[in-house]
């Protein structure tokens, strides 16, 4: 092959990663998460039990879900923590739906409509109100959270129809398929709707410089209005995954740390929490990264308590990272 035909190549390459708005850095991230796959396949014993591998996959399947819809928020710099509540509250009330119906339709409809009146309240509060996103998305999280124990009396439900749990559990020789395919179709349409379409440069626009997108054309309170629908949508999404898995739901189902682990998903994939940067191939590179190092721990016997104050200091150090690029 002649040089011209090999930088055509590459050219090619470069245009279609571009297009996908795949990043050297993702490239890098890639590289990372197999080096972190064989440190822990080396120095951990029963990283690569089959049973651990299952949960690995299944639980990049619920956090991946929810970064690829902050994603779209933090490219916009806004800012969503009431994600996992907004997923609970989702659960609690389709699941039960769907216990006295036994309609496995009418459940899921019901979590994605509960989590879509969040994301309307959010889009609103954020786009028309001109309110604060992280004062907004904090109280609403508090406001689901209290709703799903309200709704639930502090109890999980139980009973969800064997058909539900069976299909969104089900597998290939053992190993759960349908929440991994789940997960590759949402981000592949997110994905999509980001790299390929003028909603998606709308939201780097707004990202990159709200003003100049507001005079350039850039419609910046629909675009804000509906990262937030979107965000949410994909909370109610996670809740259909992990009301599955669990066969059951409650109030507690979105834990004390997944804010953090959805917020480190992102980052670590490359998006700015300043916004007008990221890609959904990152974050959800980010969302297996930051599994692989719960899992890790965990097998490591790690305490739950400093787990928490590891994933906090990363999101400190993820921030100064994201600061100090920004500067440049």
């Amino acid at each position: 092959m002649s040089n011209l035909q090999a930088n055509a190549a590459a050219g090619r390459r470069s245009s279609f990663l571009s297009k996908l708005r795949i990043s050297k850095a993702n490239m890098v991230m890639l590289v990372v998460i197999a080096g972190l796959i064989i440190a822990m396949a080396i120095g951990i014993k029963g990283f690569f039990d089959p049973t651990n591998l299952l949960n690995i996959v299944v639980q990049t399947s619920a956090v991946g879900v929810l970064a690829v819809g902050i994603t779209f928020v933090l490219v916009t710099g806004g800012m969503d923590l009431s994600l996992p509540a907004v997923m609970a509250a989702s659960a609690v009330i389709g699941g039960d739906i769907m216990i006295k119906t036994n309609n496995i339709a009418l459940g899921c409809l019901t979590m994605l409509g509960v989590a879509a009146v969040f994301g309307v309240i959010n889009g609103l509060a954020v786009a028309k109100a001109k309110m604060v996103p992280f004062i907004v998305t904090l109280a609403t999280q508090v406001i689901a959270n209290g709703l799903a124990v309200f709704y639930t009396n502090a109890e999980s439900i139980y009973g969800l129809p064997d058909e539900f749990v069976s299909t969104l559990t089900a597998g290939i020789g053992g190993v759960q398929i349908a929440p991994i395919v789940i997960l590759i179709i949402v981000a592949f349409i997110a994905n999509f709707l980001l790299a390929r379409t003028m909603f998606g440069r709308w939201v780097y626009q707004l990202g990159t410089n709200e003003e100049t997108a507001r005079v350039s054309g850039t419609p910046v309170v629909k675009t804000k209005f509906m990262v937030y629908i979107v965000s949410a949508l994909m909370a109610g999404v996670a809740a259909i995954l992990l009301t599955a898995r669990l066969g059951s739901a409650s109030a507690s189902m979105g834990g004390d740390t997944m804010v953090l682990d959805v917020i480190s998903s992102a980052v670590i994939g490359g998006v700015s929490i300043y916004g007008g940067t990221g890609s959904v191939v990152g974050a959800v590179m980010g969302a297996l990264f930051i599994t692989l190092l719960s899992n890790g721990m965990n097998l490591l016997e790690v305490s739950y308590y400093v787990q928490m104050v590891i994933k906090g200091s990363v999101i400190v150090a993820l921030t100064f990272v994201d600061t100090q690029r920004k500067r440049l």
